[in-house]
């Protein structure tokens, strides 16, 4: 039995590696280069109905997430809105944290910038600039929510044309 997993796990590793790009090692935002309009507040109301919304994978939060301006830009920096509430009404501790990240599983690499994520105050609304889809496909976009020492992931695909 072990030597036909060994087997299956060969031929199916095999075509695995189908001209995917190099591991590049992720690099720091560069503020210069990933200088995107941010607007000063972003509240509810300021997202549109093209917002992404869903729940965390433990089902504590609901997470939104908007590309500032509308558009994610072709092989461009741009910046992201986010927004984090508790499902069970509760207002967020003042430790959360919010990073965002984003992968090309089929491509098994992400990207090649490290966004910064700032709270917006108080208030459970977040902007991550630098992010950077630099090449066309289906991308994993992870919004990983850290409250009280646990963290949680809400995630979407997003396909770039």
């Amino acid at each position: 039995m072990k030597a036909l997993f060994a087997f299956v796990v060969i031929v199916v590793c095999a075509g695995c590696d189908q001209g995917s790009a190099p591991a590049v090692a992720p690099q720091q935002a560069d503020p210069a280069v990933s200088a995107v309009a941010v607007p000063a507040l972003v509240t509810p109301a300021e997202f549109t109905k093209s917002a992404r919304e869903a729940a965390s994978a433990d089902g504590t939060y609901r997470v939104k997430w908007e590309a500032i301006g509308g558009v994610i830009p072709d092989a461009e920096p741009f910046a992201i809105a986010v927004g984090v509430a508790r499902a069970d009404g509760k207002a967020l501790t003042a430790d959360v944290r919010v990073s965002v990240d984003a992968e090309m599983p089929h491509h098994g690499h992400g990207m090649n910038l490290v966004p910064q994520v700032e709270r917006r105050g108080n208030d459970p609304y977040f902007i991550a600039s630098g992010l950077l889809f630099h090449m066309s496909g289906r991308w994993v976009l992870a919004v990983d929510v850290t409250e009280s020492g646990v963290t949680e992931r809400a995630q979407w695909y997003v396909d770039i044309e």
